[in-house]
């Protein structure tokens, strides 16, 4: 099966491949500090069955660009292979501050131009969002089982 039979994955990562969370403390750290605190995040268990499967993972994340090369960094650390790693833009927050439809919105947005036929997050409200919108979407967990 080449990639363009494949299916589109969406995925998260803080929550949803990582066990621990970075959350919106990243905002305060500096990419150097994110590169040290992504050393110390470890896969979800599980994440073998998304690579075991011929798909076009997306990595659909809420981190800034300015967080690109620590991000990209932990999935070469662990083997993960990924089609494309979509970030927010550095001055999403400034501008947004932390507006849960702007970020959904932005995120769903991505889903949508990337053509993704089924997504995996840990936000509820997202999750929610891409199903009423046709995109079938969970939590990893629920995925697994």
């Amino acid at each position: 099966m080449n990639n363009e039979d494949n299916i589109n994955l969406g995925v998260d990562v803080d929550g949803t491949l990582t066990k621990e969370i970075i959350g919106k403390d990243i905002l305060s750290l500096s990419p150097k500090e994110v590169e040290r605190a992504m050393l110390n995040r470890t896969p979800k268990d599980g994440i073998d069955v998304l690579l075991q499967n011929s798909f076009n993972i997306y990595i659909i994340t809420g981190r800034q660009e300015k967080y690109r090369g620590a991000t990209a960094g932990w999935f070469d650390m662990y083997g993960i292979p990924y089609k494309e790693l979509n970030m927010f833009p550095d001055d999403f927050y400034i501008l947004n501050g932390y507006s849960v439809p702007k970020y959904i919105e932005f995120k769903l947005d991505i889903h949508i131009r990337k053509n993704v036929h089924f997504s995996l997050d840990d936000n509820e409200q997202l999750i929610n969002t891409l199903n009423e919108h046709g995109i079938p979407a969970m939590h990893l967990k629920k995925f697994l089982n």
